[in-house]
């Protein structure tokens, strides 16, 4: 018994992929449907009855699925076979010839179908596994090209932006506002690439739940913002002064998440407006809403950003959306988090951040 056990371990593929408990559950039925199918052929071999005793032995036939080999469903249909061409013979053929001979003929076909359509169903598995595979590799290459293009593009345009911050420092006042927009856009078209880098490493990186203090996290973001939001003539109106607002969260993405989220309040809201940042609590969670004044976020129509992926490909094409409103949401479901966002009071756009309170 230990010597078959050792010898189906061996011949059969290790089980993998998401429905590995199911398949070796199925697995363990193995050596059942053996010893049923030698008891079955006994029975064929002692009673002098006319069953299509070949249907019995099907399901042997289709252990063929849990072997590596791709000709053992074969080698299973000919044993199959062989067993009901004994069972024909032992005992002595019965006077019912026709009757015999006709469930005899009906036995081999089940056989013979039961192998065909293993057959085909591994086929049809072994292809289905080489286009994921392919599938994968273009997906590799893809990342990998949009990455290394991301971190080449990176290097001059930080350049860019000392030059160009040299030169505004510098020109005449009639020429700032041109170079603040060209500014603007290189910083902007920077902070893109950024995300798409971050985006691409996103399955590597070991997120650290510890906890964090969104109001502190929510001014430094603020202070940082000022700048840009000074050539935009928006005045950005940091969390208020009180207790600590602790997230039981991942202090980096956490920072970025609240970083992207003032980016697109501050590109979203029209000169003159404002972006405020308002904490919060709920039950088991703390909030951090980025409010602004522009036109409403058409993904204010499925709140639930963390649901509804359609809409965040439909606004990533239509340029509702951009890459750090698809980083901040996979950051913040990462965490157990998510955004949402809603239409705020000030007719503009509310996107709220909530995360796991801190216990």
């Amino acid at each position: 018994m230990d010597d078959a056990s050792s010898f189906l371990r061996a011949a059969m593929p290790p089980a993998s992929g998401p429905s590995t408990l199911m398949r070796r559950s199925a697995r363990r039925l193995v050596p059942v449907i053996y010893a049923a199918t030698a008891l079955v052929f006994v029975v064929d071999l002692l009673r002098a009855n006319l069953l299509a005793f070949g249907f019995f032995y099907t399901p042997m036939v289709a252990t063929a699925v849990f072997y590596k080999s791709r000709s053992s469903v074969w080698t299973l249909a000919a044993i199959a076979i062989a067993m009901v061409l004994v069972g024909t013979f032992i005992p002595p053929i019965s006077s019912n010839v026709p009757d015999l001979i006709g469930n005899r003929i009906l036995s081999v076909i089940a056989i013979i179908a039961t192998a065909v359509f293993i057959q085909y169903a591994r086929d049809t598995q072994d292809r289905l596994a080489e286009q994921a595979r392919r599938l994968e590799a273009a997906e590799r290459a893809k990342s990998d090209v949009l990455t290394t293009l991301s971190h080449e593009m990176r290097t001059p345009l930080y350049k860019l932006l000392s030059i160009l911050s040299l030169m505004a420092a510098t020109c005449r006042p009639d020429q700032r506002d041109s170079l603040g927009q060209v500014r603007n856009g290189a910083q902007h078209l920077l902070d893109s690439i950024n995300n798409i880098i971050d985006l691409s490493e996103l399955d590597e990186r070991r997120f650290h739940a510890e906890p964090v203090d969104l109001r502190s996290i929510g001014q430094e973001a603020a202070d940082q913002a000022q700048i840009a939001a000074r050539e935009r003539q928006i005045t950005i109106v940091p969390p208020d002064h009180g207790e600590p607002m602790l997230a039981q969260a991942d202090g980096w993405a956490t920072r970025r998440i609240i970083d992207n989220l003032l980016t697109h309040a501050i590109l979203a809201t029209p000169a003159g407006g404002q972006v405020s940042i308002v904490l919060g609590r709920k039950p088991g969670l703390v909030t951090a809403a980025v409010n602004d004044v522009g036109p409403a976020l058409r993904l204010a129509l499925a709140p639930d950003l963390a649901q509804d992926l359609a809409a965040e490909a439909d606004g990533l094409a239509s340029g509702m959306i951009g890459t750090g409103l698809i980083l901040g949401r996979r950051l913040a479901l990462a965490m157990g988090g998510q955004i949402a966002a809603l239409e705020s009071a000030t007719a503009g756009t509310m996107l709220l951040l909530s995360l796991p309170a801190a216990c």
